[in-house]
């Protein structure tokens, strides 16, 4: 508890002679005050993973002990500011802002050991706040999140500072289940997150407990620091694996929400894949392109990928693009698939896919086309196309599905599904062709598949054609 001095008048009599004279004087107290706590800074001074007062291991020490709530960096060489981690760091488990006021600080693992992670954010540190790394050649994970309304910005994960050279962690970032409310990049504070040996952020539930409320806006996953060439991630761009109600992107409609972007682009696997994951959105990405949108730098396999299980559990399913201004994606110049349903017993239910362009660069004008389908519904069931999830069509849920290497949309094995008002073979304007190779929209039945029945393509009002 802290104090301040308060005057408080008081009577004093004081007698002269006969006569008596009443005087007022200011006697101090003691007033209380609202607790406060007073933020205090640790700097670490060098480089050496010593654990002796000015490392960075004896800083997060003294966080822990609450003695600190800062970590900066002033090393007395300034070009000396690679930290070779002997050993696993502690875990840090108190909130703390690690911010250098460096130009970078490179963590680098090559000699922490086997399975070292880079910084972990443990149970304790919520609230926390990690900026201004390269963290580079962990065993392990770069940064592991295990609380609550953390801030990531502005940090290299796999690649070097200059964010053109492959350095891999073998995970870029992991959320664990534990993890919720947590914002992964910024408007221009995105982080680049590029070069590892799995996926670049794994979202990790397990069963019941799920990663969830998590945000992630403004990174570059799968590029360069330019966002033109690939430095892949080995697996995934981003990977939700039992997970909900997380927000992949925001709205985008111009300025500084340009800033807001994720550019989920060159990965050996998908841009961003779903496992048994629910009511999660996926906004404003461009997925399979450079950071312009103009130009392909494709995921080896789909731009987004659901699968296993993905469906409508409570309060809603997972949502790719959306009817309002700037949430659509751009999916467009990956090797397979623009976007994939994808499950072997009819699990994948109740997603909804909005308001993408899926094959035409950023214009809406020009080929940019998936090597395979726009959008690929194997074995799935109740999904919607162009609509909200009662199957009711408006003009900003349009998807244009154009330009792709085969069909449009293709359904396989799947029954129940609506795609409706949409342009399907068409430029933005829907005046001009941008034909997909195959067909527009394809019901198979192939060897070894039940086919595909009950499927809503279009409908009887206006806003529920689709232009083919």
């Amino acid at each position: 508890m802290y104090f301040r001095n308060a005057a408080t008048s008081r009577s004093v009599r004081v007698r002269s002679g006969a006569s008596r004279a009443v005087v007022r004087r200011s006697i101090p107290v003691l007033e209380a005050l609202e607790g406060r706590v007073v933020l205090s800074t640790i700097t670490v001074t060098g480089p050496l993973d010593d654990g002796n007062v000015g490392s960075l291991r004896f800083a997060i020490n003294q966080v822990n002990l609450g003695n600190f709530d800062t970590i900066d960096f002033a090393f007395t060489d300034p070009n000396a500011h690679t930290i070779a981690v002997t050993s696993p760091l502690p875990a840090i488990t108190k909130p703390v802002t690690i911010n250098p006021s460096l130009k970078a600080v490179t963590l680098d693992g090559t000699s922490a050991g086997a399975s070292a992670d880079g910084l972990t954010l443990g149970l304790g540190s919520d609230g926390s706040t990690v900026k201004g790394f390269d963290i580079v050649n962990f065993s392990g994970v770069g940064i592991v999140v295990a609380s609550k309304n953390n801030m990531l910005v502005k940090n290299n994960l796999g690649v070097d500072e200059s964010g053109s050279l492959a350095k891999p962690n073998l995970y870029g970032i992991i959320l664990q289940t534990s993890a919720t409310g947590n914002t992964i990049g910024g408007a221009n504070l995105g982080n680049l997150i590029s070069g590892n040996l799995h996926d670049g952020i794994l979202v990790q539930g397990l069963g019941l407990q799920t990663p969830s409320n998590n945000t992630f806006v403004g990174n570059t996953i799968g590029l360069d620091a330019g966002g033109t060439k690939a430095i892949p991630n080995g697996f995934n761009g981003i990977l939700l694996s039992d997970s909900m109600g997380n927000t992949i992107g925001a709205a985008v409609i111009g300025g500084a929400q340009l800033g807001l972007r994720n550019v989920i682009s060159g990965n050996t696997y998908s841009g961003i894949d779903l496992q048994e994951s629910s009511t999660n959105v996926i906004i404003g990405n461009l997925i399979g392109t450079g950071a312009t949108g103009t130009t392909a730098v494709p995921n080896k396999e789909n731009g987004i990928a659901l699968k296993w299980g993905v469906h409508n559990v409570g309060s809603g399913s997972n949502r790719i693009g959306g009817g309002n201004p700037g949430e659509g994606n751009i999916v467009s110049g990956n090797m397979r698939e623009g976007i994939s349903l994808n499950d072997i017993a009819s699990g994948t239910t109740g997603n909804q896919i909005q308001g993408n362009i899926i094959g035409l660069d950023i214009t809406g004008t020009a080929t940019l086309g998936n090597g395979d389908d726009g959008i690929q519904m194997l074995n799935v069931t109740t999904n919607f196309v162009g609509t909200d999830a009662s199957g009711v069509a408006v003009p900003g849920m349009r998807n244009i599905i154009s330009g792709n290497a085969r069909d449009g949309v293709m359904l396989d094995g799947s029954d129940n599904n609506v795609v409706a008002g949409n342009d399907i073979g068409t430029d933005i304007t829907g005046m001009k062709a941008r034909g997909n190779v195959y067909s527009g929209v394809s019901m198979l039945h192939e060897q070894g598949s039940k086919g595909a029945s009950n499927n809503r393509i279009g409908g009887a009002d206006l806003n529920s054609r689709n232009v083919i």
